[in-house]
């Protein structure tokens, strides 16, 4: 295959097909934002897990990773499909798998809520509740008043509607439980590391070679970074991508920015525990046949979060690129109006001409500042932001 970006060529016959080498235009093809990952190069696909029809599948051949001690993980393969119902109360959460004889014979649906990580328990008021000892290496299940550790590492989160699980995020490659974020064995990624006299980069191949954990203590918004062949995290608002390939963070005893030989492979919110994880997808090289594909990573996705709207006036951030989409009842003669503050345009504004509902939807990108004014009296029927179909 010749792959071209413009009119310069950057792999196929004639060009350097390293990735460790890509040109500073081919560098561009997998620069999702301004902390890039050089790139993750490739993510295991150990956990094979499924959700259909309201029935949770683990597939045989799937590889999931226990605590058993002070730097002790121990590799379990699945031998047979194990199934279970999707019914859960919870709205969110994480998926755990139960042990036995090396088997997994059963999936712990916990909330968040109930689940901490660190070197006390934090929950112990809690008759039910799950701990990972990061101290001794263990996750603690508390049951019947008495402490047992036959659980495996978080195998997805999901998201549920008060009565069934209706989504998973498969944790292949980084996953998290408490305020604990984890890398498993077999991912690999590019550090930033300058670039070389012709301006093309030079980057520093990395592999994660045993499962890696790191537990946070604080801030929100966190990058994740691929430190050597372990993990890291740091503040978002204090790191940063340079053009001469460095990734940089802020030390603020010195009151500057400095190299650091990391990359990030993904974000996390956090708010005394993780409660939410993106990360990167391995590099993919695009060419001109993947049109299709490149533009509809712009359209509505199927994923989506609810807001609650607030008074006429108010301010929100979108937290990725997507939509905002906001369906309110009214009377005659009210209207509604949606603005991007930080892009200084709005959508029209619309006057409602009978007594129904008034509906606006609206592109925006992360991190863009929005604000909804109106005078509409009834009920919000919808009030979302709906992700956009390129983001994870």
């Amino acid at each position: 295959m010749t792959l071209r970006l413009g009119d310069t060529l950057i792999a196929g016959s004639g060009a350097n097909q390293d990735l460790s080498n890509l040109t500073s235009q081919g560098k561009n093809i997998a620069n999702w934002s301004n902390n890039v990952t050089n790139c993750i190069t490739e993510i295991p696909q150990d956990i094979k897990l499924e959700l259909n029809n309201g029935t949770l599948t683990l597939k045989a051949g799937s590889k999931v990773y226990v605590p058993n001690g002070a730097g002790v993980f121990d590799t379990v393969t699945q031998i047979t499909d194990y199934n279970q119902s999707a019914n859960t109360i919870h709205t969110s959460g994480l998926l755990l798998g139960i042990l036995s004889n090396n088997q997994i014979i059963g999936i712990e649906i916990y909330p968040l809520s109930l689940i901490c990580s660190g070197e006390s328990d934090t929950l112990s008021a809690y008759d039910t509740h799950i701990w990972y000892d990061t101290t001794n290496n263990y996750i603690k299940v508390y049951s019947l008043s008495s402490f047992v550790h036959n659980d495996t590492l978080p195998l997805a989160s999901f998201t549920g509607n008060g009565s069934n699980i209706t989504s998973i995020q498969v944790f292949n490659g980084f996953g998290y439980i408490g305020s604990t974020v984890f890398a498993l064995p077999g991912v690999k990624g590019l550090i930033p590391n300058g670039r070389n006299a012709d301006g093309s980069l030079k980057n520093i191949e990395v592999v994660v070679n045993s499962v890696n954990t790191y537990t946070i203590t604080g801030w929100e918004r966190l990058d994740l970074l691929l430190y050597g062949n372990s993990i890291n995290v740091w503040p978002s608002q204090y790191s940063r991508y340079t053009d001469e390939n460095f990734y940089e963070v802020y030390d603020i005893s010195q009151s500057k920015w400095v190299k650091s030989p990391a990359a990030v492979f993904g974000f996390a919110s956090f708010n005394s525990k993780i409660t939410s994880l993106t990360t990167k997808t391995p590099f993919h090289a695009l060419d001109y046949n993947d049109s299709s594909t490149i533009s509809g990573w712009g359209m509505p996705s199927s994923r989506y979060i609810d807001l609650t709207l607030g008074a006429s006036g108010a301010t929100y951030t979108a937290p990725a690129n997507g939509w905002v989409y906001l369906n309110k009842n009214g009377n005659p003669n009210q209207f509604l109006n949606l603005v991007n503050v930080t892009k200084d345009y709005a959508v029209n504004d619309i006057t409602s001409a009978s007594a129904f509902g008034l509906l606006i939807i609206m592109p925006i990108n992360k991190e863009d500042v929005f604000r909804i004014d109106y005078n509409l009296d009834g009920a919000t029927n919808t009030f979302r932001f709906i992700y956009a179909e390129g983001e994870n």
